[in-house]
Formats: C-alpha cells, sequence, structure tokens
C-alpha cells in the first residue's frame, strides 16, 4: 500500500469518527431541549390540602422561602397510638402560622368555615367550644396522651381536670370581652383600656377569632396560678410535640405584650412549634426570624 492510499484511509476514517460525534451532539441536545427539567428542591409529598384562608385584613405577607419554612418531619415516640391524628400534629407549610395581634388583627366579620366541636371541653354547663378542624384533632391527640401520662387527673381544688375552656370566640364576643374589662380597669382612668388590653385583646386582635387557639387547665378560672400544677409543666414541655406553642410566655410579656398565660396555647403545627421550642422563640420573635 502505497503512501496516498494510506492517506486516504485515514481521511475516510476521521470523516466517519467526525460524522458520528456530530451525530452523538445532535441526539444530546435534542434530548437536553425537549425533556421537561425536574426541580427536586421544593418537592412536597402527600402535602395536606389547605383548610381555609384567613380573612383580607390578616397580615398580607406571609414568611415564605426562608430556611425554616423549608418543612420537614419531626416525629416523636408516645405511649399512645396516635397514628391516625398524625397528619393533623403535622401538617406541611405555615398555614396556621399566622400572626394575629394588635398591629396584625382579622377582619370582624371573619369567621373559619372548618370549625368542629372541641372532645374535652369542660363539662360545667357551659357550650362545646370549637376550634378549626387540624387544630382540634390535634389537641384531642394532646389530651389522649395527657391521659396516658397522668396529667388530666382531678384537681381537689376545682374538682375538674385537665379541660378546655374556651377556644374560638367570635369578634363581637371579643368585643363584650373587652369592654367589660376596660370597666374593671375604670379607676385608672385614660390608662383603663390599656390596662384592659394586658389581659384580654382588642376585638380583631385576639387568636380566639381565628380557631386555632384555646384556654385550658384544672383549676376553677384561668389564672396564673396554674403554673404551679404538674400539668402545666407537661403542657409547657410537651405541646410541641403536637402542634401547640405556650402562647404567652412569663419571659416574653415585654415582646407579645400580654401577661403571662400559663393556659393558653396556640395551634401552628409540629414544624414550626418545634421550631419555636428549638430557638427558644415566641410567635412574633419567630415571625421577624422567618422573614430576616
Amino acid at each position: 500500500m502505497n503512501q496516498q492510499q494510506k492517506t486516504s484511509i485515514i481521511i475516510k476514517i476521521g470523516f466517519f469518527v467526525i460524522f458520528f460525534i456530530i451525530i452523538a451532539f445532535f441526539i444530546f441536545l435534542m434530548t437536553t431541549l425537549f425533556t421537561p427539567a425536574k426541580d427536586i428542591t421544593n418537592e412536597e409529598p402527600n402535602k395536606e390540602p389547605s383548610n381555609d384562608t384567613l380573612a383580607s385584613s390578616e397580615p398580607a405577607t406571609q414568611p415564605t422561602n426562608q430556611p425554616d419554612n423549608q418543612w420537614k418531619s419531626y416525629e416523636y415516640d408516645f405511649a399512645a397510638d396516635l397514628s391516625a391524628y398524625e397528619k393533623y400534629m403535622n401538617p406541611q407549610g405555615d398555614e396556621y402560622l399566622t400572626l394575629i395581634n394588635t398591629e396584625n388583627r382579622l377582619d370582624e366579620n371573619y369567621v373559619p368555615n372548618d370549625l368542629i366541636n372541641v372532645t374535652n371541653t369542660r363539662k360545667d354547663g357551659r357550650n362545646t367550644q370549637q376550634l378549626r378542624e387540624y387544630a382540634a384533632k390535634a389537641l384531642e391527640a394532646l389530651f389522649i396522651e395527657a391521659e396516658k401520662a397522668g396529667m388530666t387527673y382531678v384537681n381537689p381544688s376545682s374538682g375538674y381536670g385537665l379541660s378546655v375552656m374556651s377556644a374560638y370566640r367570635s369578634y363581637s364576643y371579643q368585643q363584650t370581652l373587652f369592654s367589660n374589662k376596660v370597666k374593671q380597669y375604670s379607676s385608672y382612668g385614660d390608662d383603663a383600656e390599656k390596662m384592659a388590653a394586658t389581659e384580654v385583646q382588642y376585638p380583631g386582635a385576639s387568636e380566639h377569632q381565628s380557631g386555632l387557639c384555646c384556654d385550658m387547665h384544672n383549676i376553677p378560672s384561668a389564672d396564673t396560678a396554674f403554673a404551679s400544677q404538674e400539668a402545666a409543666t407537661w403542657l409547657k414541655n410537651n405541646c410541641y410535640k403536637f402542634g401547640f406553642i405556650l402562647r404567652y410566655p412569663e419571659d416574653k410579656t415585654d415582646i407579645t405584650g400580654i401577661s403571662f398565660e400559663p393556659w393558653h396555647f396556640r395551634y401552628v403545627g409540629r414544624y414550626h412549634a418545634t421550631r419555636m421550642n428549638e430557638l427558644g422563640l415566641c410567635l412574633e420573635e419567630y415571625w421577624a426570624h422567618l422573614k430576616k
């Protein structure tokens, strides 16, 4: 084979190599362009459906796309079988995180559309209390576990065990409660309303209207004396596992603007309740933390 023939063969081989490289590149390019991309960063398997939307006067800016809003599942061991309640204790997202206070009020016409009866309403003649479905079912799970832990014992001073005294309240009922409290402080003159607001929220500023909180204790009426009860300690140390927080802690009164209420618990869902417990933050602080 002479040199000319060798050169011809090399040229032909080179041509076929280049041809196949071009074909391979073309196939790769077509696959890349026409195959839909899959965003794995925002996948939320088995996301629970939204139950309700707060009224137009709800804080317009919900915290989103923040590290603590990247929901993950916290799981806890319970003495009771609470598997049927897991989805209620552990909802995804921040639907139940809404900040409600004097600066962030609910519209007077707002009424939750998924209220259900609270099983553990105190049986003393009062009307059966109500909460939004997820909060009510999570609370039911809390009481089942509390009973297993021996925390629903009957308090000799009241004759009642741990039970719910108040849950959802309408705007008009809150108006009545606030007006009555202002009258109690009438001797303070111009400061009467300010004094009243440290104990009873303004209409629209009360979490009770949201259907996401309840007052529960085992004493005759709401009082800081409940803090000395074993049941109060258990609630404070375990409520986050069920999706609740102690809303007005003793060491956060300067931030919440509300005096210590060891009986007032707010549902936010297990993820956020756990994060608040880990960080040692009240809801106002956690809200600010998420928006940084």
